[in-house]
């Protein structure tokens, strides 16, 4: 039998008032705050065995703020929604189908993550091309907002620790443009957050071997960003586009999506 096992991670007092209670907390309260997230999922799994039968997540404290659900609702999902490896709860739908893939999304808030990602890439000799993968709402990842089983976390976290390893080492020819500072809503942060931000969509863009489940989530559509009913639909069919594509790899439907996309661009001022 499957044990869900979801952790929401504080950070204060005050965080800590603002946990649901159906999730697990998980203090951070003594972590390195330039690790954002990655510090107490680490310490984590350094520390905590896991069996080959747990899903586990790690939720930040706005998790309902930028969703809307609740423990109980993603719990809920989970079952009946079994079988799965990875689960997706993306707070930004529009992103994920409007943007080719994540780190073509994050170049307009965070220049030079393509590029320092993709050296990254080929100094732990992963040979992908960034520009080249295509991902929809069905791999997409944002704010870490996913609950996997071991074998998944296994290879995000060996990916995650050799990203860490190189950070960590002053002498490391990467090291300074990954613990340099980028843009951040909540005021600059280390460019390394948020290439580890995007490390799960990577894993899930990049093969087709996980059994992936989304929970379609458009709360941010209406009320951070006020977009309407159309707006919604033409989101819809874009992203359809994209997963018909994945699934496919026929290129007229990455071809529609391309030629959709241009005609939105004017209508909505969306950035490219």
């Amino acid at each position: 039998m499957t044990t869900v096992k979801i952790h929401q991670i504080y950070y204060s007092p005050e965080s800590f008032a603002a946990l649901d209670k159906g999730f697990i907390p998980l203090d951070n309260t003594h972590g390195r705050s330039d690790w954002m997230e990655y510090w107490p999922i680490r310490q984590y799994f350094l520390n905590t065995p896991v069996g080959d039968d747990e899903l586990v997540g790690f939720f930040s404290p706005r998790f309902f703020e930028k969703t809307g659900l609740t423990a109980t609702e993603v719990h809920a999902h989970i079952e009946v929604n079994p079988g799965h490896d990875v689960y997706l709860f993306n707070p930004y739908f529009h992103l994920a189908a409007w943007h080719e893939n994540v780190f073509v999304q994050a170049r307009h808030s965070h220049p030079g993550i393509a590029q320092a990602t993709q050296d990254i890439l080929k100094i732990i000799d992963i040979e992908i091309e960034l520009d080249k993968i295509i991902m929809s709402s069905m791999n997409t990842v944002f704010c870490n907002y996913f609950v996997a089983n071991i074998e998944f976390w296994r290879k995000w976290l060996m990916i995650c620790e050799l990203i860490f390893q190189i950070c960590e080492n002053e002498n490391a020819s990467q090291s300074h443009s990954l613990n340099e500072k980028t843009n951040y809503i909540r005021g600059a942060m280390p460019m390394k957050i948020f290439i580890i931000e995007r490390i799960a969509s990577l894993l899930l863009g990049s093969t087709n071997k996980w059994k992936i489940n989304q929970k379609f989530i458009f709360k941010n559509l209406s009320y951070q960003y006020k977009k309407d009913l159309p707006f919604v639909e033409l989101m819809h069919h874009l992203d359809a586009l994209k997963t018909s594509f994945i699934l496919t790899r026929n290129p007229h439907f990455l071809s529609l999506y391309n030629s959709q996309k241009h005609e939105l661009i004017n209508e909505y001022g969306l950035f490219v």
